[in-house]
């Protein structure tokens, strides 16, 4: 494991108890070409140091960020729970008057704050259902919009048919 960290403005890193050179890649696409100073600063390296490792310095990368649902509208929540409990208008109406009380409450104080907060509640609620949802509601968009564009080619060709029959 690595004991230190590279300052921004460091082009390499000599690690004496590990015996390793860290080099940045900017730095080793630069060696590259014998005619750069990095090239020379390289060799020179090399000889000072000639049973140490030359390696690449690493950045951690942050890890995959969690899903937010930016997208996520007041809407859209409510046209899930709608169709969620269609044809149950009691368990609608109770879930409906818990949405709206949250949002009503939320709205008091911050207006930010009751979105994020109608999205927790309701992500706690209905996550993995919204999901597959959302993902039908996209295809249906889909083949809606392709079964516009093939209803539109037939009139189309009927046109041009039309047109290269005279």
């Amino acid at each position: 494991m690595k004991e230190f960290t590279m300052k921004k403005n460091e082009r390499y890193h000599i690690y004496h108890q590990g015996k390793a050179i860290y080099f940045r890649k900017s730095f080793l696409e630069a060696t590259g070409n014998m005619k750069n100073p990095e090239y020379q600063e390289l060799m020179e390296l090399q000889a000072k140091h000639p049973d140490f490792k030359l390696l690449t310095w690493n950045i951690a990368k942050p890890e995959k960020k969690k899903e937010t649902y930016k997208g996520l509208t007041i809407e859209q929540m409510d046209a899930f729970l709608q169709w969620k409990y269609k044809g149950k208008k009691e368990e609608y109406d109770t879930v409906k008057a818990e949405f709206d009380g949250i949002k009503n409450f939320c709205d008091g104080f911050h207006k930010a704050s009751s979105s994020g907060t109608l999205k927790s509640w309701f992500l706690g609620q209905y996550k993995d259902e919204y999901l597959d949802w959302a993902k039908e509601q996209v295809k249906l968009a889909k083949n809606k919009a392709k079964a516009n564009k093939n209803r539109q080619k037939p009139n189309q060709n009927a046109a041009e048919t039309a047109s290269s029959e005279k």
